[in-house]
Parts: C-alpha cells; sequence; structure tokens
C-alpha cells in the first residue's frame, strides 16, 4: 500500500511531483478495495453499458501494462469513453488501443479519511 502512495505521488508520469510544499495540502484517504472481478464483453459499446460510473474502480490490462482508476476518479472523468481513454494513458498505451484486446476488471471500495462535512 505505501507503495502505491508513493508511485502516486512520484512517480506517475501524468503529473509533476509531490513537492515538500504541496505535502501540508495533502489529505490521506485509504481505499479497502473488494476483490476485483472480471468484466466479459463483446465489444466497447456492450463494456460501457456495463460500467457503472461513481460505483466501478476499473483495471486495465493489455501488453504486459496495468493501470487503475478507484471509483472516486469518476468525480473528475464522469464521461465512459473519457475515463476509459485515461485509464489506457495511464497504462501508458496509445489511445487508439483497441478496448476489446484488454482485459478489464472491476471492483468497489470502502473509503476511509478525507471526507469531511466542511467538504475541506
Amino acid at each position: 500500500m505505501a507503495e502505491n502512495a508513493a508511485g502516486a505521488a512520484f512517480r506517475d508520469p501524468r503529473f509533476t511531483a509531490l513537492s515538500a510544499m504541496e505535502w501540508p495540502q495533502c489529505e490521506v484517504e485509504v481505499s479497502l478495495l473488494s476483490v476485483p472481478r472480471p468484466v466479459t464483453f463483446a465489444d466497447e459499446a456492450d463494456l460501457l453499458r456495463q460500467i457503472r460510473p461513481g460505483e466501478d474502480g476499473l483495471i486495465l490490462e493489455s501488453e504486459g501494462r496495468r493501470a487503475t482508476f478507484l471509483p472516486q476518479v469518476w468525480q473528475s472523468v464522469p464521461d465512459k469513453r473519457h475515463f476509459l481513454s485515461q485509464l489506457l494513458r495511464k497504462a501508458g498505451l496509445p489511445l487508439d488501443t483497441a478496448l476489446a484486446r484488454c482485459a478489464i476488471s472491476r471492483y468497489r471500495v470502502l473509503k476511509f479519511g478525507a471526507d469531511r462535512p466542511d467538504g475541506g
């Protein structure tokens, strides 16, 4: 778990690394993931019908690469197609990668921390 947090903060190629000045502004949220379940789909349209924004965390695997987005990511990327394209990007795959060639799994989370009544 600590390795994933460090990777997100310092090694995600989509963002600049977290700086010492940003650290005091960070909030910690822990997500307990359910066991991922494979999504069986015939084509992209079928996959889009099956995924549930705001509920499903997704794992995408293809060509030896893998990436995941927690269900919380739907808050900033609510469009299903855009969500999947950003997941391809996170995995380091070309955006034109055929989703039919990818293995997709879904999971749910129980999250702890970061949610505060004042919205802060």
